[in-house]
């Protein structure tokens, strides 16, 4: 198996950290020694590093859109709660002012029937009054 060594600064601890260079890489056979201080992966670990390097942006972009997208739904679930609320009140103001112009309709019929027959009762009272009085009256 071929080892690939590599000398990235980026895995070094903060201890032992030393300023950026370009790194060195040889390509070793087995059982050879690093011919300076570094880390030394097989492909397979170089391979993961690369890809894992590669796919960050897409991972943290999917974290993001994740996220956009839960709160863009509880956004639309309160918009849905707000919705219904505001029917709700809606249909029963509706219904009140339904069923206080209905009660209006049926006080102004009551108006209108006294104005047109209203006069009979006035009318009568004062003409029996008027019987009665003259009949007390010129009845003695």
């Amino acid at each position: 198996m071929v080892l690939l060594l590599t000398a990235n600064t980026a895995f070094l601890t903060p201890v032992i950290a030393k300023p950026i260079t370009n790194g060195r890489y040889t390509q070793l056979e087995s059982g050879e020694s690093i011919p300076w201080r570094g880390w030394c992966f097989d492909e397979q670990a170089t391979a993961k590093i690369l890809v894992d390097k590669e796919t960050r942006d897409q991972k943290c972009q999917l974290k993001v859109d994740k996220e956009v997208e839960k709160l863009m739904a509880l956004r639309d679930y309160d918009i849905g709660k707000l919705k219904i609320r505001l029917d709700y009140e809606i249909n029963t103001r509706q219904a009140s002012v339904d069923a206080l112009t209905t009660e209006n309709r049926k006080l102004e019929q009551t108006i209108i029937h006294n104005s047109k027959f209203g006069w009979i009762t006035p009318l009568a009272v004062g003409v029996l009054s008027g019987f009665l009085i003259g009949v007390i009256s010129f009845g003695k």
